[in-house]
């Protein structure tokens, strides 16, 4: 029973480690994936067991292997996707309105400029 435990506890971190790796709140998550309130919540704290078809849902939602989110494999592999990029977005979503709007224009200039140096 305790291993059972155990293993519930790790799975319900890991949930929430790629939850807030992704940049997503609880809502968010339940949203993308049409989960009830507090659904996610629950999975967190490991007062429910998360079923199969959830359990891959978070994982596409995530871009990390199932067997990550159950422990089964340590190696987190995030497809496609660098751990700055997933920082970046992020740090990018936590930004009030106005910094996100001057950090969108200087990035857009910043890439004209590398594409047309001459200007």
């Amino acid at each position: 029973m305790a291993k059972k435990r155990q293993a519930s506890r790790e799975i319900a971190r890991r949930i929430r480690e790629a939850r807030k790796l992704s940049g997503l709140n609880q809502q968010e998550v339940e949203v993308e994936i049409g989960k009830a309130k507090n659904a996610v919540s629950r999975w967190e704290r490991a007062e429910v067991q998360i079923d199969a078809t959830d359990l891959g849902k978070l994982a596409r939602l995530f871009k990390v292997s199932s067997d990550w989110l159950l422990g089964i494999d340590d190696e987190v592999e995030m497809s496609e996707v660098e751990m700055s990029e997933v920082e970046l977005v992020r740090d990018y979503r936590q930004a009030s309105p106005a910094l996100r709007a001057a950090t969108l224009a200087g990035l857009q200039a910043g890439l004209r400029m590398e594409r047309d140096p001459s200007g």
